[in-house]
This record gives structure tokens, sequence and C-alpha cells, in this order.
């Protein structure tokens, strides 16, 4: 980042930058040209506007209650904003994996996390792919994308 000429890195290790948005706004901004702290919100959270309820394949979104960044108090309105377009119905291609524990990006296992690294993930992941795959009925026809 410091290379990078876009970013004060004296603004970010200095005083004026206390909260995770600070830090975002000194950093995160600039290097990814956002322009605003807001935007680069709305732009990178599937929980953002009508996202979730656009989901049209099959999509594991994966949170920790212990994580220091994002709040899990948030992903009730995510959830909400997941029913489809002047419905009550959840969108069925949205599913949702919140453990007790698992920090921001981790989910580290064992004593010595660091040889498990990404394992949680992986076991998820291909837990949730094979239910997909194997599911009895096809998705709903609303979720099936048209290339025109």
């Amino acid at each position: 980042l410091a290379n990078s000429g876009v970013v004060d890195v004296a603004r970010t290790l200095s005083d004026a930058v206390c909260t995770i948005i600070d830090f975002d706004e000194a950093t995160v901004v600039p290097y990814g040209g956002f322009g605003t702290v807001d935007n680069y919100y709305a732009q990178m959270s599937v929980g953002h506007g009508d996202k979730l309820a656009r989901v049209a394949v099959p999509l594991l979104a994966v949170h920790a209650v212990d994580d220091p960044i994002v709040n899990s108090d948030s992903y009730a309105g995510s959830i909400r904003r997941a029913t489809t377009a002047g419905s009550s119905e959840l969108n069925p291609n949205c599913w949702f994996l919140i453990t007790r524990k698992g920090g921001h990006v981790g989910w580290p296992l064992g004593w010595k996390p660091t040889r498990e690294r990404w394992a949680y993930m992986h076991a998820a992941v291909v837990d949730f792919t094979s239910a997909v795959l194997h599911r009895p009925d096809p998705p709903p026809a609303a979720t099936v994308m048209s290339r025109n």
C-alpha cells in the first residue's frame, strides 16, 4: 500500500484512524478506487440493496458470530433482504451458515490452526456443493438466468 501512491500511510497509522470505517476510508477506498466508504460497502456487500433477492444460483453465505469486523446482528437485515421482489418468500438460492466461532476470515481448527488452514471452509463448500448437485428437485424456474 505504501508504494501504491494512492494510500496515505501516515494518515492510516495516525490517531485519526480509530474504527474499521476510518481504516476502510483511509486505505481500501482510495486503493480500490471506490470514491467513498459508502460506495465501497454498497459495491462489496452482498447484503446491500436487493442483491440477495436477485441471486440466481445457489449461494452459501458464511459468517461467524464472533467476527470482530462484521456484527452478526447485521445478518438479520440481510436475510430479510433475501426475499424475492413483491414477496415474503426467501430466495431459495440463498443459504446462510452462521457459526458461533470463526472470526473474520478463519474458522481455525485444533491446537495448531496453521496446519488445518482452510479445512473448515473447504468442508463447508464441498458439503454445500454436494447438497446442491444432489438435491432431488430442480431449482425454481425463476432462478434460471437467460443469456439474452
